[in-house]
């Protein structure tokens, strides 16, 4: 860990996964001095301004133009490549439910 904090590392690997299907999770974990992935990347172009106002947005598809933005922003700035993406797997059925954590299969 030390020399990952150094920076002594050209390539390193860390996890993050989303907590819900929203762009805004997607990209504010990354954008800040203490991000998710503990390499600092401060962007007032993003943080001041699309982003605040993709957040009064109700309906999320009002917010896709600030979106727009900010992917626009991040690719010009390459801060982040993925080199490796792993496969994450759901499973629905009308007969399984989830109450307290617990999953259950509803009996007929």
């Amino acid at each position: 860990m030390d020399g990952y904090e150094k920076g002594e590392y050209p390539v390193f690997g860390r996890g993050w996964y989303p907590d819900f299907p929203d762009a805004d999770n997607y990209i504010s974990p990354f954008v800040s001095a203490q991000n998710a992935l503990g390499t600092p990347y401060e962007s007032p172009q993003i943080t001041d301004k699309p982003l605040p106002e993709s957040r009064r947005e109700i309906d999320r598809t009002y917010a896709v133009p600030q979106f727009r933005e900010v992917q626009q922003i991040l690719a010009g700035d390459a801060r982040l490549i993925p080199l490796w993406q792993g496969k994450q797997y759901l499973a629905a059925h009308k007969d399984i439910s989830a109450r307290d954590g617990r999953w259950t299969r509803r009996r007929s």
